[in-house]
């Protein structure tokens, strides 16, 4: 998975977290939105250009996901032809430019069969701990979350900040309608240009291109109902909210130490280098120097980007 797309997968799950989800259905997976159809067009400018458009139906059950877009993202380049069909059933992916495809079981359905099997006071523990972890991340990641403290086309968004992207969010959809920042040398920018709601959505997007060898991929099930379970779990515990916040203090000691211990590693190798007696400086010696300056600095480990990268840990860890 590309830099680019591990970060585009990261941050809806993000979302859901920062902003919490809707308990008021019988599963928070099973979520309706508030109008039956839709089609949203986005422009893409950052490191990748290019167009998306979202097509939804049946008041966001189903939805069909085409982007098309190039660039180069942390020196590679990259090329995206893709399309994601979602129902409440399956999910297929298809690589256009490959020709390739695979389908698996939606992962919300596994998701909707374990909080179902929670007792009354488990999915109340759910509930609780799905706001409170959402504000330990938060925290950790530098994020805040405003209820619809913005607007994109007219339609009030939860702004949503974190790792440096800030996110447009249709109020009581979960639509990201405007994302813009940057992240670990990526520059993430999305705007969505027309949204049409109750829109005719044509039957034949929903179909699998002509020509595309897909293929069912098991593996995928048998990750997703792992990571429904476990999640789960985690979200029942009624202790799991104390837990995360335990673990992101040690965390965040770490990263604080190490940190310091790096300084001072830093600062006793100046002071060798400045305390040993100065030779003359001979073509040969004059000759590495020169390459030590073409070579770019090593990142300094425990950095902030550093801690960025470990808070993406932990959301993959954690989903």
């Amino acid at each position: 998975m590309t830099p680019s797309r591990f970060l585009m997968a990261v941050l809806p799950v993000s979302l859901f977290i920062f902003c919490g989800v809707s308990f008021a259905e019988e599963s928070p997976w099973e979520r309706k939105l508030p109008f039956k159809s839709a089609i949203v067009q986005y422009d893409v400018a950052g490191d990748e250009k290019g167009t998306e458009t979202l097509y939804i139906r049946a008041s966001g059950q189903e939805q069909v996901h085409v982007r098309k877009t190039k660039g180069k993202v942390m020196f590679m380049n990259v090329s995206n032809d893709k399309v994601t069909i979602t129902t409440p059933e399956l999910v297929t992916e298809v690589d256009m430019e490959k020709k390739t495809g695979r389908k698996f079981i939606n992962p919300n359905k596994f998701m909707s069969e374990e909080y179902g099997k929670l007792s009354a006071k488990e999915k109340e523990n759910v509930k609780k701990n799905a706001v409170d972890m959402g504000t330990n991340m938060s925290q950790m990641m530098g994020g805040t979350v405003e209820k619809k403290a913005g607007s994109h086309l007219g339609y009030p968004c939860d702004v949503v900040k974190a790792m440096g992207i800030t996110t447009l969010v249709m109020s009581d959809s979960g639509i990201m309608l405007k994302t813009d920042g940057s992240m670990m040398g990526m520059t993430i920018k999305s705007a969505a240009t027309k949204l049409e709601k109750d829109a005719a959505i044509p039957s034949d997007v929903f179909n699998v291109p002509a020509g595309i060898n897909v293929q069912y991929d098991k593996e995928a099930d048998k990750s997703n109902r792992e990571m429904a379970k476990s999640v789960m779990d985690m979200l029942k515990d009624p202790e799991a909210s104390k837990k995360m916040s335990r673990d992101m203090e040690n965390v965040g000691r770490e990263r604080d130490k190490g940190m310091k211990e790096s300084r001072a590693e830093r600062k006793k190798a100046e002071k060798e280098r400045a305390s040993e007696p100065r030779k003359e400086e001979t073509s040969s010696d004059k000759g590495e120097a020169d390459k030590k300056e073409d070579q770019p600095a090593k990142e300094e480990e425990n950095s902030p980007q550093d801690a960025i990268k470990k808070g993406l840990g932990a959301i993959k860890k954690l989903f």
